[in-house]
């Protein structure tokens, strides 16, 4: 019976002790790490016009080399991001190798207990350029990798672009934030009389109302420079008086919904203009690993080349997942539509649409073969143009089939 008793009071203490026994820790994440990613393939493209008006054009047969490297840093609070990317393109037809772009850019973040910092600058170099970009709702990196190849670009114009942005919010006791922003970005073209300047600066008070609703107040005033606008300096004044909405629509959490609307105020010859502006995502999972988004948004943009300032509705979607453990695709479409949004209706409209479909298939945890389909097209006004030499109508799609390395070069806990 003693040594009954004995075995059940070991036992137990073997037990508690596994219990009070200390958890094995997780690795830590590593607080610097620099990863890269290239890319050879081969690509052909047609389009359906002399796209630059001077007998040449960007299509064709051709051979791109596609290379980007990013550093990452963390240092208690403080976050920081580098990036660079160069693309190069060889093509018989065209003279040989040339580039299609170069960018470079950081991002420095700061997350307190109540605060958030953020600054970033970025730059970036292309001989070609594509005028009315920037006005769709980026919802898939498809449409990025495809405009870094110039595979939607409208005219053979070299163009240096530098962008600075500084965020920064603070949160007021439980349901009230502050946030102030300021962006400066400039585009420097070949041809000068096309050269712009923007300056956005503004802030805004938000309170919630809700668990899914808030309310936001503030104001933005947003300046560009640009010798070809009639009128001199392009003047907008975004009246940021509005709701934002964002939550999950179904029991699973597969569904999502958000909204935020807001205004704009444009100064024109025939007085000051009204406009209603927002923005709508709709996001879905689809089984375990598929998902699909869509997304809507109206604004008023000041883009390069047009002679004021544009509202534009703009619509996009993107869906994708695996077929297999090996192999997936993915999908991204996008359609813009803009016309003058100074107080002067004179019928004068833009369009462009971008498609494209992708193809990944792992040959191991570092290689993989990529394929892409792309389509892009665009209808012009000239009345909206401040002389770049585009082609007015223009229809463009293409392939794209190559090889992608990608690694981690470097991962320190230091």
């Amino acid at each position: 019976m003693i040594r009954i008793i004995l075995s059940i009071a070991l036992c137990a203490a073997a037990v508690d002790a596994s219990a009070q026994a200390p958890a094995p820790r997780e690795p830590r994440e590593p607080r610097q790490t620099i990863t890269a990613a290239v890319n050879v393939s081969g690509a052909a493209s047609d389009d359906s016009a002399d796209t630059f008006g001077d007998g040449r054009t960007a299509v064709g047969q051709h051979t791109d080399a596609d290379a980007l490297i990013t550093y990452q840093r963390r240092a208690g609070r403080l976050a920081l991001s580098i990036t660079g990317r160069s693309v190069g393109r060889y093509a018989p037809g065209e003279g040989g190798a040339t580039a299609t772009r170069h960018q470079a850019g950081f991002d420095l973040a700061m997350t307190g207990t109540h605060t958030q910092f953020r600054v970033a600058e970025s730059g970036s170099y292309s001989p070609f350029y594509q005028f009315g970009a920037g006005v769709g709702v980026p919802v898939s990196p498809l449409a990025d990798t495809m405009e870094s190849h110039g595979d939607f670009a409208n005219a053979r114009l070299a163009a240096l672009g530098t962008s600075t942005v500084a965020e920064l919010k603070q949160t007021i006791g439980r349901h009230t934030a502050l946030a102030m922003a300021y962006d400066f970005h400039k585009t420097t073209f070949g041809q000068k009389d096309l050269d712009f300047e923007s300056q956005n600066a503004g802030g805004s008070l938000s309170q919630r109302l809700s668990r899914y609703l808030t309310l936001r107040t503030g104001y933005t005033y947003r300046m560009a420079h640009t010798s070809r606008a009639v009128a001199g300096d392009v003047v907008d004044h975004a009246v940021d008086l509005g709701l934002d909405y964002s939550r999950t629509l179904s029991p699973t959490r597969k569904t999502a919904f958000s909204f935020s609307s807001g205004s704009s105020l444009t100064p024109g010859p025939e007085g000051m203009a009204f406009h209603i502006t927002g923005n709508a995502m709709l996001s879905r999972a689809i089984g375990r690993s598929w998902s699909a988004k869509f997304g809507v948004n109206r604004s008023v943009q000041l883009l390069e080349g047009f002679v004021a300032p544009m509202l534009t509705d703009a619509a996009s979607a993107a869906i994708g997942g695996p077929l297999t453990s090996r192999t997936s695709i993915s999908t991204s479409f996008g359609y813009a539509r803009g016309q003058s949004a100074a107080a002067q209706p004179n019928g004068a409209t833009f369009g462009n649409w971008t498609g494209g479909l992708g193809f990944h298939a792992a040959l191991s945890r570092s290689t993989s073969i990529d394929a892409q389909y792309f389509y892009y097209g665009h209808r012009f006004d000239p009345r909206l143009l401040g002389g770049a030499d585009i082609a007015r109508e223009l229809t463009r799609h293409g392939v794209r089939v190559g090889l992608t390395w990608h690694g981690i070069l470097l991962r320190s806990r230091g």
